[in-house]
């Protein structure tokens, strides 16, 4: 009898505890308090404690449990008090966002960063392309941390901003402008996944700019061919040889009018510091892998091997 009564008083005990820890922290303090993307729920809950928020991040782990509330936190940063319960800071960390995460892809084009803004914030489409019009390359790649009422003008200068900080990390000590860079340094990222690649190949595209070659990139006509429905189609052979615009680098020789997407730091470090090899060809083969070679012949044999 004993034990069965100290049982049931630490039982109430423990269920006594659980709801007080689920009362305000107390001190109605406000803190702009952020979730990273893909955190996980233990590390939410554990900040949440050391801030102040709440009174025990175990408390609040179980709350989610016995509520079915576990995944279900949104990324994003979040306006939360001090003086609210567990379960008002819950619902805030549910729908209460101040500011949303967003991630622009290394090698996309500004209409797939359009497409995403509109789809993400309802943003126009139209303005920020128009916003844009120049600045491919110079849209930094990265994840933003967006207030939920952005408009388009804040959004083009986080991504301004965040190139220009990370363009002062580049050491160019090559003859090449910034814009020539970033040209590259545009089709490297779209033909090459790896940082070793990326420095081949680059060495290779830069070999055959100056040696007055044609440059030969499928991305670029890509680019040209790409529209609403896929803005990096397959191009067949007909299209290397018909498709009539300055981003056809089967075409005309020398680099494109402007970068066909927005690199990453890493291609555009790569065109800087690009590995002079003996190689003039390159393909990726269906699992990515990159074969080089000296000549034409043995580029051709590899497209037979390796593509065919």
């Amino acid at each position: 009898m004993i034990a069965i009564f100290l049982l049931v008083l630490l039982g109430i005990g423990v269920v006594g505890y659980y709801l007080y820890s689920l009362q305000p922290a107390g001190g109605n303090q406000e803190k702009i308090f952020v979730v990273n993307r893909g955190e996980p729920t233990r590390s939410i809950a554990s900040r949440l404690e050391r801030q102040g928020l709440i009174r025990n991040d175990l408390a609040f782990l179980a709350y989610l449990r016995l509520n079915d509330k576990v995944g279900k936190l949104q990324a994003g940063s979040f306006k939360l008090s001090s003086g609210d319960s567990v379960s008002g800071i819950v619902s805030d960390l549910q729908k209460g966002r101040i500011d949303e995460w967003i991630t622009f892809v290394e090698g996309q084009r500004r209409e797939e960063y359009a497409d995403l803004l509109n789809e993400n914030f309802n943003l126009p489409e139209e303005e920020f392309l128009s916003l844009t019009r120049g600045k491919e390359g110079r849209l930094f790649p990265d994840s933003y941390l967006l207030p939920t009422d952005v408009v388009v003008p804040q959004v083009i200068k986080k991504l301004i901003d965040n190139f220009d900080q990370k363009w002062q990390t580049v050491d160019n000590q090559t003859e090449m402008t910034e814009n020539q860079v970033l040209i590259l340094a545009s089709l490297v990222e779209r033909e090459a996944k790896t940082n070793e690649a990326r420095k081949v190949v680059a060495g290779i595209l830069h070999k055959r700019w100056q040696s007055d070659w044609p440059l030969q990139v499928d991305a670029t006509v890509q680019y040209a061919k790409g529209s609403t429905n896929n803005w990096w189609p397959n191009v067949t052979s007909q299209d290397l040889k018909t498709i009539d615009s300055p981003y056809n680098t089967y075409l005309y020789k020398g680099l494109p009018p402007m970068p066909i997407c927005n690199p990453s730091l890493s291609s555009i470090k790569a065109v800087v510091n690009y590995q002079e090899t003996d190689y003039w060809f390159y393909i990726s083969d269906r699992s990515g892998k990159m074969h080089y070679a000296e000549t034409i012949d043995e580029h051709n044999a590899n497209i037979r091997e390796y593509l065919d």
